[in-house]
C-alpha cells in the first residue's frame, strides 16, 4: 500500500481475506490495511486524526488498532491496522447506484481519473468500479460542478453550498489545518464522496506523514503557520481550491463559529497523546530496536518525542485559536 511508504524500508501492507472477517472487534470487512507508520517517530500521528475525526463528528471515520506483526515467525514491528478506504457497510456506507467516492491526488495514477478545467485538480474514482469513460460522466459533472461555482461571476455572493455540505468541508479543514496536513496542497490522499441527489462530503481521513510540523527533512513539531488562509499564493491545485472557500464571508463565519464550538473538545487531545503513548511503551522499544526503524528517534527518546508532540498540539490549538478571528 502507498505510493511512497512502500519504498521506505519498514513495509506498510493490506490483509485480502476470502469472506469478510471481523478483526479485534470492529465490523467485517475483506480488506484491511497494516500501516507501517515508519516515517513516524510517535507512531501515533494517524491515530491522532483519526481521534480527531471522531472529535468532529466525521460521518465516516477510520477505526484503527495497534498490533505486532509477526511475518512467517519474524517480528516486524509495532502497525497500526485500520479500515480500508472504500464504500461498504462498516466504511464508507453510501449507495453508489449514482453515488461515488473520489480521491484528490497529484499521483494520478488509476485508471480512472480526470482533472478539473480551473484549477487542474487531480481527481481519481476510487468507487464504484467503471467499466468505461462514459461511466465517469456523472462523477466529472458532480466535481467540475463545485469546482465552477468558486469561479462564477458573481462569486463569493453565489450558491456554491448547493454542491457541497459546508459542515462536512468545515470539519474537514480545521481537523487538517489542526494538524498541518500539508498533503492537502498538492492536493493528495484527499477523499471525498457523494450519494445522489445529495451533496459533495469529505472523508474518510487519510495519510499524516506530512502533518504535525514535519519540516520535509526527518523533522517533527517544527513548522505551525496556517495552511487555509486569504491571500495564500501557493499555487499548487489543492492550496488554491481549499484557499478559494476562505474568501467567501459566510463561510468564514461558519468556520470560525465552528472553532468555537469545538475547540473545548479538542483542547483534550493532548490527553488521548498520553493516554495511547503510555500504552505503546514497551511496544514502541521493541519497534525502535528493528534495524528498518526510523531514522527520526535516534537521537530522541520516545518519551521526549511524545513531550514534544503534546506541546507542539497545545501551541498549534493556541495558535488557531489566536489567528482564527484574523481570517
Amino acid at each position: 500500500r502507498g505510493n511512497t511508504t512502500w519504498y521506505m524500508p519498514k513495509k506498510p501492507y493490506r490483509i485480502d481475506f476470502p469472506n469478510k472477517t471481523s478483526l479485534f472487534g470492529l465490523p467485517k470487512a475483506k480488506k484491511w490495511i497494516l500501516l507501517a507508520n515508519y516515517q513516524d517517530p510517535t507512531l501515533l500521528m494517524n491515530d491522532v486524526a483519526f481521534q480527531l475525526g471522531r472529535i468532529f463528528g466525521l460521518e465516516f471515520n477510520q477505526s484503527s488498532i495497534h498490533v505486532e506483526l509477526f511475518l512467517n515467525g519474524t517480528y516486524r514491528g509495532n502497525y497500526q491496522l485500520t479500515e480500508q478506504k472504500e464504500v461498504g457497510e462498516g466504511r464508507v456506507d453510501i449507495d453508489t447506484n449514482g453515488g461515488f467516492m473520489v480521491e484528490l491526488d497529484a499521483y494520478f495514477d488509476e485508471d480512472y481519473k480526470f482533472r478539473t478545467t480551473r484549477l487542474n485538480l487531480p481527481v481519481m474514482v476510487a468507487e464504484p468500479e467503471l467499466n468505461n469513460e462514459s461511466e465517469m460522466a456523472y462523477i466529472r459533472e458532480a466535481m467540475q460542478g463545485l469546482e465552477d461555482a468558486l469561479f462564477e461571476a458573481d462569486f463569493p455572493n453565489n450558491s456554491f453550498e448547493e454542491h457541497t455540505d459546508v459542515e462536512s468541508l468545515i470539519n474537514f479543514m480545521l481537523i487538517n489545518e489542526l494538524v498541518r496536513n500539508q498533503e492537502l496542497e498538492h492536493p493528495k490522499s484527499t477523499y471525498c464522496y457523494k450519494e445522489a441527489d445529495s451533496k459533495i462530503k469529505w472523508g474518510p481521513l487519510w495519510d499524516f506523514d506530512w502533518a504535525f510540523g514535519y519540516n520535509g527533512y526527518n523533522a517533527y513539531f517544527v513548522t505551525k503557520n496556517r495552511i487555509f488562509y486569504q491571500g495564500n499564493s501557493d499555487p499548487r491545485p489543492g492550496a488554491r481550491f481549499f484557499t478559494r472557500f476562505m474568501e467567501i464571508p459566510s463561510f468564514r463565519t461558519k468556520y470560525k463559529e465552528r472553532w468555537k464550538e469545538i475547540k473545548p473538545q479538542v483542547d483534550g487531545i493532548t490527553d488521548y497523546i498520553e493516554t495511547m503513548a503510555a500504552k505503546l511503551d514497551k511496544s514502541q522499544a521493541e519497534n525502535f530496536k528493528l534495524p528498518d526503524a526510523t531514522p527520526v528517534t535516534k537521537n530522541n527518546s520516545y518519551q521526549e518525542l511524545i513531550r514534544q508532540m503534546k506541546k507542539w498540539m497545545d501551541e498549534r490549538i493556541a495558535f488557531i485559536d489566536s489567528e482564527i478571528e484574523t481570517i
